[in-house]
């Protein structure tokens, strides 16, 4: 099955698109979820374990499960002042 995961801010920059589409089984956890992107986009790189997942508008933790149809967003750390 294929999950749409919506990418904001500096990973945007870096994959070079909004959005990044994966073939998984599902349900997959957030936590597994961001090991698969890590594995086949790289160039993400450590910016990945300062993200924060939201699924359908909420923040996700380490066990929220995925399942099919689901808005998945990928959220960069923040700064401000």
């Amino acid at each position: 099955m294929y999950i749409t995961i919506l990418v904001f801010g500096e990973l945007k920059k870096r994959i070079n698109s909004d959005r990044l589409t994966i073939s998984t089984d599902l349900p997959i956890s957030a936590v597994e979820l961001l090991k698969l992107v890590e594995s086949l986009k790289p160039e993400l790189g450590y910016l990945l374990k300062y993200c924060s997942l939201a699924t359908n508008g909420e923040l996700a933790n380490t066990q929220t499960l995925i399942q099919a149809n689901e808005e998945v967003a990928l959220l960069p750390p923040v700064s401000g002042g």
